[in-house]
């Protein structure tokens, strides 16, 4: 229980220093963080897709425990519930963070471009946020002093679950399938224009959703509970891995076509994913690959802190990708101008301006390499602290809504 309350303080003291300085940037504007008219989406962006993708872990369990009665994970569904629900919330956050005026939002809501993949993209977030919330709902009633043990409360528990995974698994793949359009259908920017990026998006969101689902239920169930659900660990494991793998595979699979074609923007590609950029790319690959073999080889169901290491592998390789989409985009700067020099023709990058005049520092860019300003990190802390503050209230009050009933 001490835990749980120091999770609880961690939540809540994140979300304070992240809102103080969201405070600070609606006051002061963007130009306090490193984005700029080059790198228009940084941080923020990438924390949203990150957040969009995690969120997938919970309704994933609730779908996978009640479409296919698979009991043993049902104990978990509202676990899994909330913890998707808090991933949705923390996802809106990080989005109104990058707009600058949080009011600007309301210009999407009555002025909407149908046309446009971001409408959309609110619109299933929207109807996403609602399956989520049901289903915490329908979770929690057979818990509350009316119906506490009422067996009729918990039949209708599993009938309506069960009714309701039917929704909550399309809108899970939806909600990554949709939210990635944004990239992919963006004809100017090749690192995005695939119609891998939606499906890659899919397998992402499995692997680190279901790694969170992993993490949080190795750090609560306590080790003298561990071995009582090894079964249930190794089977969320199992589908983590498949992610992983799925993902290594469409990583893979977007690299070779723009080796094979060998046109002058593939390769001013490559030289950025693989060169300019490898590191970034080498780490995400490396930890999904690490990752994967430990769910694969099940040692996650003999060990909690091999589980909970292999969970962070898995997070932080899909942080990763959410900002390797963002790098090697932005600085293969769309705007060029064909040169004629030697017989030869080649395509000179057109400059773009930065958008801020600064004494010391270029007003005209063809890359930008964009890093995080403090305030920048500081702000995002309001999403993550978000997290931990409802997954650790909720099993906080949980907690003590089973000590009332015994």
């Amino acid at each position: 229980m001490k835990k749980k309350y120091t999770a609880l303080a961690v939540g809540a003291l994140l979300c304070a220093v992240g809102l103080a300085f969201w405070l600070y940037q609606i006051l002061q504007g963007m130009v306090i963080t490193d984005l700029r008219n080059p790198f228009s989406w940084g941080l923020y962006m990438g924390t949203f897709e990150f957040f969009i993708s995690v969120s997938s872990g919970g309704m994933l369990l609730f779908a996978v425990a009640y479409l296919w009665r698979v009991e043993k994970l049902m104990p978990f569904a509202k676990l899994g519930s909330v913890v998707s629900l808090a991933c949705v919330i923390a996802s809106g956050v990080a989005i109104m963070t990058d707009l600058g005026q949080p009011l600007r939002v309301l210009k999407m809501l009555l002025f909407p471009q149908f046309g446009s993949p971001l409408f959309w993209d609110v619109v299933v977030l929207g109807l996403y946020a609602v399956v989520c919330v049901v289903a915490v709902v329908i979770q929690i009633l057979p818990d509350t002093k009316k119906h506490k043990g009422d067996r009729k409360a918990l039949a209708q528990r599993d009938a309506r679950s069960r009714a309701l995974a039917f929704v909550a698994l399309p809108m899970m793949v939806l909600m990554n399938a949709v939210t990635s359009l944004m990239f992919a259908v963006q004809n100017t920017r090749e690192w995005w224009n695939s119609a891998l990026v939606p499906v890659d998006s899919v397998a992402v969101g499995v692997a680190a959703g279901m790694a969170i689902m992993l993490l949080i239920c190795a750090l609560t169930v306590g080790r003298e509970n561990w071995p009582r659900h090894v079964d249930e660990f190794i089977l969320m494991a199992k589908i983590a891995a498949v992610g992983l793998l799925a993902h290594l595979f469409f990583s893979f699979m977007e690299i070779v076509p723009l080796q094979w074609s060998n046109t002058p923007e593939s390769r001013e590609l490559l030289e950025l994913v693989l060169g300019r950029y490898g590191w970034l790319y080498t780490l995400e690959m490396v930890l999904a690959a690490v990752a994967m073999v430990i769910f694969f080889l099940s040692l996650s169901g003999h060990s909690r802190r091999v589980t909970a290491f292999a969970g962070i592998l898995t997070l932080l390789s899909a942080f990763s990708h959410r900002m390797m989409q963002l790098y090697p985009a932005f600085n293969a700067i769309p705007m060029n101008i064909p040169v004629t020099a030697g017989g030869e023709t080649i395509h000179w990058t057109f400059p773009i301006a930065t958008g801020v005049l600064e004494e010391g520092k270029d007003l005209f860019v063809r890359s930008y390499d964009y890093f995080p300003s403090l305030p920048e990190l500081a702000v995002n802390l309001l999403p993550f602290g978000l997290v931990i503050l409802v997954v650790a209230l909720f099993l906080v009050l949980d907690k003590r809504a089973e000590a009332k009933g015994a």
